[in-house]
């Protein structure tokens, strides 16, 4: 949690001098704003907006896009009209904003169909035509906010641990705000004097790249890498994030032409980032966006989500001649996404699959045309075990049967545990009695060896199995009545040979 707090307070400077250079920048008057071709085409939502009356003065293609409502209707509306937070819930937005010291808001947006989107806008001041005017950059963050809202039952243990912690820190904190705002100050006016200065010198060109520098800016406090692409040279062209995402800082250890990516891309992400790249952008649709496996600098894999657009077509031929896009780290929700996958279908006492797991599984069987055998099983006298030596005895008894299990089957073959102490086993290829009886016999066998209790006392304990035993081929039977049959024959078993043994369901179509 110290280093969350010292990255938040780094992140706070950084915000803290786009602000300074903001505030200076905004000075200038913003010129011929309407044929800046970065804002009118950029793929960032972008809109100005009028501080007191909320009127959209202006929009760009993106907007109208991500709203679904065309320029000039875009241009006749408040952003009232989207913004379906209260007068009340938007200012306690904004307060708490500045209580956090970030320099962006979280909203809800209303599209033109009706949805709602959780955004989250940066908002600066200029001054466009001879008015103070809000230039703000929307950026859909719903599914961030719907993972985040997932992970929160995680964060909120970790707040009694940091309670003591941020109180140290904060005094801190304050410190250096202050040393910062100072050194804040001092910029501040080192860049009123400069400013004065390039006023009289720079041209219409120069001041162009002034506003072309400001929107890169506001793409960097958003933490996006952005890139563009020159289909006939192949050159691409990459901001200082996109390289920071794999450890690179500077153009000159990085190649320049995107056939040069590939070594450094999994090679099964890269074939079918190419695939569906080249489906899309040969077609009419000029939006792409895939998922790829970098590898960092240091040697480990982050996955990066890629999007991109055709911002460049021919003319009469309408082949696609630039691409721009942009790169974000997703390397975090990936593994939250694996570790979740790994909680809801892995039993985690005796570390195999569970009883989804088993299900998921029957439910792809009835789509091959393989033949399995099912040995359902349960252990006999287990009971007894937990009422003679106590149920951490029971859970290591079951561990080691879940062990005996892995280390008796193939690769090719699954083992479940279900619940208490019943498992399954899938094998597949398995198509006769005499094969069966031969795979149930070595489960007996293995499952009747004592098992050593380790603890207050050193005892022995053995618990044969009852199995039951049922086949399936393709196209004869469903996986709930292969479940009964096996089941069946399992019960069967109990009754007929409690010291441990099986029982295989006998059907003509089933036996070969």
């Amino acid at each position: 949690m110290a280093v969350v707090r010292f990255m938040s307070l780094i992140l706070c400077v950084k915000n803290l001098i786009i602000i300074v250079l903001i505030t200076f920048l905004g000075s200038f008057e913003v010129y011929a704003l309407d044929g800046v071709k970065a804002f009118a085409e950029h793929k960032m939502v972008m809109l100005l907006i009028h501080p007191v009356t909320g009127s959209i003065v202006k929009a760009n293609s993106s907007a109208a896009e991500f709203y679904g409502y065309s320029i000039s209707e875009l241009e006749s509306m408040k952003i009232q009209e989207i913004n379906t937070l209260s007068k009340e819930a938007t200012q306690a937005e904004m307060q708490l904003a500045r209580k956090e010291k970030r320099n962006y808001f979280i909203f809800k947006h209303q599209l033109k169909n009706g949805n709602l989107k959780t955004v989250e806008v940066s908002s600066i001041p200029i001054s466009y035509q001879g008015r103070p005017i809000l230039y703000s950059i929307i950026r859909d963050i719903s599914e961030y906010r719907s993972a985040q809202e997932g992970l929160w039952h995680f964060q909120h243990r970790l707040d009694d641990m940091v309670k003591e912690q941020s109180a140290q820190l904060r005094s801190t904190h304050q410190r250096q705000l202050i040393t910062f705002t100072v050194l804040s100050t001092f910029l501040v006016s080192a860049l009123v004097a400069l400013s004065r200065l390039l006023i009289n010198q720079r041209s219409t060109k120069t001041q162009l790249e002034d506003e072309k520098k400001r929107l890169s800016d506001v793409i960097w406090a958003a933490n996006i890498g952005t890139w563009e692409w020159d289909i006939q040279s192949d050159q691409l062209a990459l901001n200082d994030y996109a390289y920071a995402m794999v450890g690179y800082q500077r153009w000159a250890d990085f190649p320049i032409k995107r056939r040069n990516l590939k070594p450094l891309c999994h090679s099964e992400d890269w074939a079918d980032a190419q695939e569906n790249m080249r489906s899309k952008l040969d077609g009419e649709v000029s939006f792409f966006q895939t998922e790829i496996r970098v590898r960092h600098r240091l040697g480990h894999w982050v996955w990066i989500l890629v999007r991109g657009r055709v911002i460049n077509r021919a003319f009469n031929s309408q082949i696609p001649l630039t691409v721009a896009g942009t790169y974000q780290d997703i390397t975090l929700q990936k593994e939250l996404n694996s570790q979740l996958y790994q909680y809801a279908n892995t039993d985690q006492l005796t570390e195999i699959p569970n009883r989804r797991s088993f299900h998921n599984y029957l439910d792809m069987m009835e789509d091959t045309e393989h033949q399995y055998g099912l040995f359902y099983m349960d252990l006999n006298k287990f009971k007894d075990v937990n009422d003679k030596y106590g149920h951490a005895a029971g859970d290591m008894v079951i561990k080691n049967v879940g062990q005996r299990l892995k280390e008796v089957l193939r690769s090719s073959d699954n083992v479940y545990r279900l619940g208490g102490d019943e498992f399954a086993v899938i094998v597949k290829g398995l198509k006769c009695r005499a094969n069966a009886s031969v795979v149930a016999n070595k489960f007996v066998k293995v499952l009747s060896e004592p098992h050593i209790l380790e603890g207050v006392q050193t005892a022995k304990v053995i618990v044969p199995p009852s199995i039951g035993v049922a086949f399936y081929s393709a196209n004869r039977l469903d996986a709930e009545s292969l479940i009964q049959r096996a089941d069946q024959m399992m019960y069967l078993a109990k009754r007929n040979y409690p010291e441990g043994g099986y029982e295989i369901f006998e059907e003509q179509s089933a036996v070969a």
